[in-house]
């Protein structure tokens, strides 16, 4: 199974060997991939066995379960260390909170449909419904760029790239994570990248592709995770039909529930006092758990008692008391302020933490030098620099959203000569994916971290940048086949929006009797991304309804909405019928074993999944009921898609005879039955068998006579009666209900009560004893022998 909802991915190397048109990879990047899937607990097939792949073949898709997403927040968030994660905003009042649709620096995913949050906008009324268009039919879209040269096409393809430089996950929320990464040093210019995911705790594990982003990205958000899990994520440089090398793996965990907000919007020391104000909230409960501020290290409660409306304009439903100013006396020195939030019963990520750095000398310098749009794409570029040599990092924010980082990694000579013993790497460049309209980008430097000698922070300025969006055209969706199987339905078909280049959700509702689904159509298909250059070539989905279905007509149909305009597809729609099938099943023995009659075999219901009824019937009259609980993979692996419970025992006692029993399995939809047979079987009548017994000792003490002994019936558990005899005549009775382990262990099964002893009163004179162990089921005896005593 894998993450999304749908579908297993094809294997990566099926995947690659696809995309590359069935070019074997190197020895030594085979084995590195291996290697990697092995410390992931990934199951894949390994390249040598991987079939090969065409365009004709059906499309292995995967899809995503829609999750709410969590609004981010104004300020940063403490990821794990090397993580990677948002610097906070710089203190400014007029900084809001927001809760945009898409981050900064991250590829526009759909967002869901029932997202409580955030409403669809209304369907335009003078928008028509698109028809399917038939791949290979369509002319490229007015606009689009002309094919390169055939002699630029060979370059492209002749060398695959190296893998992403770096390469981080960061904002682990409930349903998505964020991805940040640079380019390779060396090689060949990637024309694009691919992120793919990995849970090891389903099985079998498969790599899952989550993304598919353009040359110029460097972040993007991986939706449509499950909460609590821990995934495994990985990317590929891809360049024309080529891709990189997998580079190194990294932990995406999600939490069960969104982590706390935390906002530090001003901080300001003057006069010897620190005045800090802001917001905190848990976006699932209202307060946070445990909300603290840190002076140095010192915690101290802080309460969100101030009025809030605009958080909870942006926070439906968790009142509107999230807002805390604070004022303390402030003394010399650096000083280190954290405000804390915490979840205490959440498992990954329990804490939010905002921090600033007080009263400590040293300032950055830099440039926001150009910011620019194409499209839906602003990029921002400049240079920063510590003219001390120490770390300098770029923040940027847009419209006083949520804050992102870019590193100062490119060559800037200029820089360098200006600030000598600083190194060269000055330069930044970041881009980010935004609506249209005027937007406002903002950029910092920042020198140092947390207690550092000189930790501040620097503005670079802000410019204005105007976004203008193509007219949007509305989404494609053609339902190839609807198919009726034993244990479902299965849905194929492909989607494209051609204004995106990257994979559709798509929505399915199968009626009656399933809940609605969403896929993410992401299976390779060349023939659609011909009909539609600029696309990509991620547009197939195919789903398998995994619940049984009862036996009837269904109607499924497939749309598609518009992320841009939220405008939906006409649903295309197709009927299939599912057909109930009688169970399959073997009776395979009946046998006898004293009076215990033990029936066994096996029963398959071929539209069900588990353990069906089998009922049998003894001499013609109701015998039981049993269940095919046992495990029996060579059924399963006769019968695949029906699970693996499918063998039945059981085991009832029966009198003495022949004796015939008939069995049926029972259809779980219908009630129907299946025959499957009768045996008879004899039960032979019990053969009795006496006691065994050992007449040990006679003894005298005074008038006292005293006998002692062992007695057994081995058809019986437990004590059974001895007689005796004095001279002839009748002595009495006695019970073995003396323990005796040495004949328990001599005769197993018959417990251990077997010794007697007993006690009575004889005149003077020699006196003849005589003992008979008496059988519990006939009454008879074994005699036991005679011995004689004398009482003086």
């Amino acid at each position: 199974m894998s993450v999304f909802a749908g579908e297993l991915a094809m294997p990566h190397d099926v995947h690659a060997a696809h995309r590359r048109g069935g070019r074997p990879r190197s020895a030594t990047r085979a084995l590195a991939a291996v290697v990697l899937l092995a410390t992931a607990g990934a199951t894949a097939l390994p390249a040598a066995a991987a079939p090969e792949v065409t365009a004709s073949a059906a499309p292995t898709t995967t899809s995503s379960p829609t999750a709410p997403t969590a609004p981010p927040t104004s300020g940063s968030t403490d990821a794990e260390p090397g993580g990677g994660s948002p610097a906070p905003v710089p203190p400014t009042a007029t900084t809001a909170p927001q809760d945009p649709t898409v981050a900064p620096g991250a590829t526009a995913s759909p967002e869901p449909a029932d997202r409580p949050d955030a409403a669809a906008p209304p369907a335009p009324e003078d928008v028509a419904p698109s028809t399917p268009a038939e791949p290979g039919a369509a002319t490229p879209p007015a606009g689009a760029a002309a094919p390169a040269s055939p002699e630029a096409q060979a370059a492209a393809l002749a060398e695959a790239p190296e893998p992403p430089a770096t390469f981080t996950v960061f904002d682990q929320a409930p349903d998505r994570v964020q991805a940040r990464w640079t380019p390779p040093t060396q090689g060949v210019a990637p024309t694009g990248y691919r992120f793919e995911l990995l849970d090891p705790d389903v099985t079998p594990s498969v790599w899952v592709v989550a993304a598919v982003v353009d040359a110029d990205a460097r972040t993007t958000t991986l939706t449509g995770l499950q909460p609590g899990r821990s995934y495994i994520a990985r990317m590929f440089s891809l360049a024309g039909q080529l891709e990189s090398a997998p580079s190194g793996w990294r932990s995406a965990a999600t939490p069960l529930t969104r982590r706390p907000v935390v906002t530090l919007e001003q901080v300001t020391v003057a006069g010897g006092s620190l005045t800090f104000s802001g917001w905190a909230l848990d976006p699932d409960s209202g307060d946070p758990d445990d909300l603290r501020w840190f002076l140095d290290g010192t915690a101290t409660p802080l309460r969100t008692d101030g009025t809030r409306e605009d958080v909870a304009a942006a926070y439906p439903g968790t009142g509107s008391a999230h807002g805390f100013a604070v004022t303390v006396p402030l003394g010399a020195g650096p000083h280190e302020l954290c405000v804390v939030a915490s979840t205490p019963e959440e498992l990954f990520y329990p804490t939010t933490r905002q921090c600033r750095t007080l009263a400590v000398d040293g300032v950055g310098v830099g440039a926001l030098e150009t910011v620019t749009a194409v499209g839906r794409t602003v990029t921002l570029t400049g240079w920063a620099a510590d003219p001390k040599g120490s770390r300098a990092d770029v923040y940027y924010t847009v419209d006083g959203g949520s804050s992102w980082s870019t590193p100062t990694d490119l060559d800037r000579q200029d820089i360098a000569a200006l600030y000598p013993g600083t190194g060269s790497k000055h330069g930044f460049s970041a881009t980010l994916s935004t609506h249209g309209g005027v937007h406002q980008v903002c950029a910092w430097v920042r020198i140092g971290w947390q207690l550092a000698p000189e930790p501040t922070e620097t503005s670079l300025g802000c410019t204005q940048v105007t976004v203008t969006e193509p007219p949007a055209r509305a989404p494609i969706v053609n339902l190839e086949a609807v198919t009726a199987t034993p244990t479902g339905i299965v849905v194929t078909g492909w989607a494209v929006d051609p204004d995106v280049a990257a994979p559709l959700w798509v929505d399915v509702t199968v009626e009656p009797g399933t809940e609605p689904l969403r896929l993410l159509a992401d299976g390779v298909r060349t023939d659609v991304a011909r009909a539609y250059p600029g696309t990509g070539d991620l547009h197939g989905f195919s789903h398998r309804f995994a619940q049984p279905l009862s036996p009837g007509t269904y109607r499924v149909c497939v749309s598609a909405r518009d992320d841009t305009t939220g405008v939906a597809t006409t649903p295309q729609c197709r009927t299939a019928t599912v057909a109930n099938r009688l169970p399959l099943a073997n009776f395979e023995s009946l046998t006898a074993s004293a009076s215990a009659v033990t029936l066994s075999g096996w029963a398959v219901d071929p539209d069900h999944v588990g353990a069906i009824d089998v009922h049998f019937y003894v001499n013609g009259g109701w015998g039981g009921s049993v269940s095919t609980t046992g495990v029996r993979s060579d059924v399963a692996r006769a019968y695949p898609g029906t699970g693996d419970q499918h063998g039945f025992t059981r085991t009832f006692t029966a009198g003495p005879g022949t004796h015939q029993i008939c069995t049926y399995a029972i259809d779980t939809t219908t009630r129907a039955n299946t025959p499957m047979g009768c045996r008879t079987v004899t039960v032979a009548a019990p053969v009795n068998r006496l006691p065994l017994a050992n007449f040990e000792a006679l003894t005298a003490s005074g008038s006292t006579v005293t006998l002692t002994g062992w007695a057994l019936d081995p058809d019986h558990v437990g004590a059974i009666d001895v007689h005796f005899y004095v001279n002839g005549g009748w002595g009495g009775s006695v019970s073995t209900i003396g323990i005796r382990s040495d004949v328990a262990r001599a005769y197993p099964g018959t417990g251990d009560q077997h010794g007697f002893t007993r006690s009575f009163t004889a005149g003077p004179g020699t006196h003849q004893i005589c003992t008979y162990a008496i059988d519990t089921t006939t009454r008879a005896n074994t005699p036991m022998g005679c011995r004689t005593v004398t009482v003086r």
